[in-house]
């Protein structure tokens, strides 16, 4: 992806993202909508609580203006901002597209499949469900286009960041869903990434910090950070294999062993190599801040060194009973440096 094109999609997202709750949408021909199903550990929390932590940089008072127009509601009884939530019920977001059908460009890649199961290769900046900035260009809009061309619908069995990019399995039926679902949670599904990071890696090293949300004791909610305490086990596995002496940059692999939000991106910065562009773990909070909220100047946009981070999900392997590939791999986007896609069969 080019400069130019990077820049004109960001300033497009934060026109669109500005409009995103400000816009009446219930009713309208041209409305959208997304089913929020609500997690049996938020049992209890009032709706506007719940749905200000769910909906990226939206205040209380705009979900209260949202319910009271029926842009948010339940499917099955009325939603107020005080409504105490349950396990499983569904809130449908009504809203104005922030994209564009055109958006979804370029599109995922499929790289395997079979009767039950797809493998693609995401490229980066594709969300993979919708969210605040994102409806059409995501990889559950990519498979509602696949269904209607071919009548077999797939849905994501796991999820990666939005600028990740690299292998994702979709499963055809519900049942398959559910099964590598509770394979990925109990960790039967191994998986191998391949990053850039900042600065000269020399050994091998097993990151085991455990991991939290940061929630409201930082600026970030979404930040994940080490809290030997409170937070949840995490290990990851890494091993340099080649070192850029020109960029001052290396190639490494990494094996997650768990499967925590960012889990990857926060244990490399913490051990002092963050990836590459990477806006949150490498550039800060203040700046991933700015950027989402489309105040970063052209100027700083011009000084990152990649359009998104430079994490690939390059190998996956799933139990045998759910998969008849053993071994599923994709290759590097070609957007990464020369050097990297030399070396990138060396794992």
């Amino acid at each position: 992806m080019s400069l130019h094109i990077r820049i004109e999609h960001y300033e497009h997202i934060c026109q669109t993202t500005r409009m995103a709750l400000k816009q009446a949408a219930f009713g309208h021909p041209e409305a959208v909508y997304t089913d929020i199903v609500v997690p049996p550990e938020c049992e209890g929390l009032r709706a506007d609580v719940f749905l200000t932590r769910h909906v990226d940089y939206a205040s209380r008072a705009r979900i209260t203006e949202a319910i009271k127009r029926g842009d948010l509601s339940l499917v099955d009884r009325a939603l107020k901002p005080s409504t105490r939530l349950q396990p499983t019920d569904i809130i449908r977001f009504w809203r104005l597209p922030p994209d564009r059908p055109s958006d979804l460009q370029p599109a995922p890649t499929v790289i395997y499949a079979d009767e039950y199961v797809v493998a693609i290769n995401k490229p980066a900046h594709l969300a993979t469900h919708p969210a605040r900035h994102y409806y059409y260009r995501t990889v559950t809009h990519w498979a509602k286009m696949k269904a209607e061309q071919s009548g077999y619908r797939a849905h994501p069995c796991h999820r990666l960041d939005r600028e990740t990019t690299g292998i994702m399995i979709l499963a055809h039926n519900k049942d398959r869903e559910r099964a590598i679902k509770k394979a990925f949670m109990d960790n039967r599904v191994q998986k191998t990434y391949l990053a850039i990071v900042v600065g000269h890696l020399q050994h091998a090293q097993t990151i085991t910090h455990p991991l939290r949300l940061q929630g409201e004791d930082g600026l970030v909610n979404i930040k994940m950070i080490t809290d030997h305490q409170n937070g949840l086990p995490a290990l990851t596995k890494v091993e340099p294999l080649h070192y850029d002496q020109q960029s001052e940059q290396t190639l490494v692999v990494c094996h997650p062993k768990t499967g925590r939000q960012h889990q990857i991106r926060a244990h490399l910065s913490q051990i002092g190599f963050p990836i590459l562009g990477d806006k949150l773990y490498c550039h800060g909070e203040d700046f991933f801040d700015r950027f989402s909220r489309g105040v970063v100047s052209t100027m700083e946009l011009n000084r990152l060194e990649s359009p998104h981070h430079m994490l690939h999900a390059a190998c996956l392997s799933l139990p045998s009973e759910l998969c008849d590939q053993p071994i599923l791999k994709a290759p590097l986007p070609e957007s990464w440096p020369y050097w990297a896609l030399a070396h990138q069969d060396l794992f």
